[in-house]
């Protein structure tokens, strides 16, 4: 047994430390570790350093691939996540607030040096912050105090341990911001045009007939080839359930022959109608394979449900399409849609690996709330986009004579993106994998711009963690008020409304240009005045829909 000191003369004080919120893959830092044993039978115990913060609880580990089961890990005491694991293998455990501290026992088998360097490879998925609440007041809610994806609870608490000055917050725009990006709405991908489609619904549960609900992810493949594993973290081995549900799109107006290959039982539904019917609540039915046919319409959407169990032994499902122009294949995942369900707006899965300040906590936080901060009168003011509308109109009687001038930017037609893809992680994924591993996440925008044929560029956009519905959404916006930029306005105006700031939304009326109640986004105010009597307004603005 060799006990090492990862730390000792490794400048310790400027180790990298991720300070996150949301879902993540993180890696940490290790602190010290115990080896035993002697290649290639060699196992380590390690204390590792995930992260600041006190986060809510580990989804799943692995080391060089291989899981670490929920015994052999736990939290460090004091970090107050959920507790699991043989709390006895550090006797001396003590508090540590402020950090997510890991124990845990590397698989043995693993051929690894772990008397000088630290044993590498972990990596793990975890929900990482916790984070306070507070009340139009400004008062703390000390009852609400928790995991949350809300990015502007997550901005106040990290804006305050920094030193910020609450009193700078308005806190009743920032009530109705927070509820505002947190609230639900509808997420059906197959409202979005031209979307290509990346697989389905499925949930997981322990218990051959839907006992126990584990997780939920997006299923790209009907592949399941389990041997005696486990289809999903948390999931039991031969004792399990799955219900997947979404839509389909076929390609061509023909009569689809589906077959089903599976070990144990199945239940198989198109629009309703059960066409498979091979289950046996205990997981016990005998294996085969067997088949249906449905008459489908080109590009028309079907609702699919199928759900699966296994009771022992190994474990394999398998779904596959042919028809007279369809070759007998598993169906892609471009042809599968999840299932419909209501979920926030907005979520925040940020991370900073390194330090950093709050002017980029800040800009992360707005960028993937689609959300934008105003500084009015010594005072922090939050919005999401969507929420604005127009604040005030300006009229022609209003603009100074011959201020209104369009700006022209310099930009080549051929040099315009008209293809614009998101690089991110897809939190409904099982491993959090880069969304392009299926298919990529993109938008067409050359409607917007006036050329007929509009040389095909794409751009991308580097995106945090989050799911592909919140991805298209920053998409569509972000390139949008990119390229809409391409046209500013200057207009000065003796229009006497209150002080106008960036960000505000206003209508304007002006026969020269053919503007009958346009919007435009404020881009730049050098309006400083609060005084509604003031004249001189002199503002930048951008077309906004």
């Amino acid at each position: 047994m060799s006990l090492v000191n990862h730390l000792k003369n490794k400048d310790a004080q400027n180790q990298s430390i991720a300070w996150a919120s949301g879902l993540h893959v993180v890696t940490g830092n290790p602190l010290w570790s115990e080896t035993n044993g002697a290649t290639p039978n060699r196992q380590a115990t390690v204390r590792q350093i995930l992260g600041r913060g006190e986060w809510n609880k580990i989804l799943g580990i692995w080391f060089d691939g291989v899981n670490v089961p929920s015994g052999d890990y736990h939290f460090l005491t004091g970090s107050k996540p959920t507790q699991t694991g043989d709390a006895s293998w550090f006797p001396t455990d003590t508090s540590h607030a402020g950090y997510a501290i890991l124990d845990y026992k590397t698989p043995s088998g693993l051929d690894f040096d772990g008397t000088e360097n630290p044993p590498t490879g972990l990596r793990v998925i975890a929900e990482t912050g916790k984070f306070r609440n507070w009340n139009s007041s400004g008062v703390e809610i000390t009852a609400d105090y928790g995991y949350t994806t809300n990015g502007a609870r997550i901005f106040a608490d990290w804006y305050l341990q920094c030193g910020g000055n609450p009193s700078r917050i308005n806190w009743t725009n920032w009530v109705n911001w927070r509820d505002y990006i947190g609230a639900n709405e509808s997420q059906d991908y197959t409202t979005i045009q031209k979307f290509v489609g990346f697989g389905i619904t499925a949930k997981f549960y322990n218990g051959t007939n839907f006992q126990t609900f584990i997780s939920q992810r997006v299923e790209p493949f009907f592949d399941f080839n389990l041997g005696n594993g486990s289809p999903a973290i948390g999931v039991e081995i031969d004792n399990f359930s799955i219900r997947c549900e979404g839509k389909l799109k076929p390609k061509y107006t023909e009569t689809y022959t589906f077959t089903i290959t599976v070990d144990n039982g199945v239940r198989f539904w198109l629009n309703g109608n059960l066409l498979i019917d091979q289950w046996s609540d205990d997981g016990q039915h005998a294996p085969g394979v067997y088949t249906c046919t449905f008459a489908a319409t080109a590009n028309q959407f079907v609702d699919l449900k199928i759900e699966y169990n296994e009771g022992g032994g190994p474990g394999y499902l398998k779904l596959q399409w042919q028809s007279t122009s369809q070759t007998l294949e598993i169906i892609p995942p471009e042809v599968m849609y999840p299932k419909a369900e209501s979920r926030p707006r907005y979520e925040t899965h940020v991370a900073f690996a390194s330090a950093t300040d709050l002017d980029a906590v800040m800009k992360a936080i707005l960028l993937v709330n689609n959300s934008l901060m105003q500084d009015v009168d010594g005072k922090m003011n939050f919005y999401c986009y969507e929420q604005l509308s127009s604040s005030f109109h300006i009229s022609e009687d209003m603009v100074l004579d011959g201020t209104l001038k369009l700006v022209n930017r310099s930009f080549k037609k051929t040099d315009i993106k008209t293809r614009w893809e998101a690089i991110f992680r897809d939190i409904d994924s099982q491993y959090l994998e880069a969304a392009d591993a299926i298919n990529p996440c993109f938008i067409d925008l050359s409607r917007l711009i006036d050329d007929p044929n509009p040389k095909a560029l794409t751009e991308a956009i580097s995106l945090p963690n989050m799911s592909r519905w919140q991805a298209t959404k920053l998409l569509k916006a972000i390139s949008e008020r990119k390229l809409l930029r391409r046209n500013f306005y200057e207009l000065e105006c003796d229009a006497k409304t209150f002080q106008v700031v960036a960000g505000d939304v206003i209508t304007l009326t002006h026969q020269q240009f053919n503007f009958t109640n346009k919007q435009f986004l404020v881009v730049e105010s050098r309006d400083k005045s609060p005084e509604s009597s003031a004249d001189d307004r002199s503002l930048i603005l951008q077309e906004w829909s």
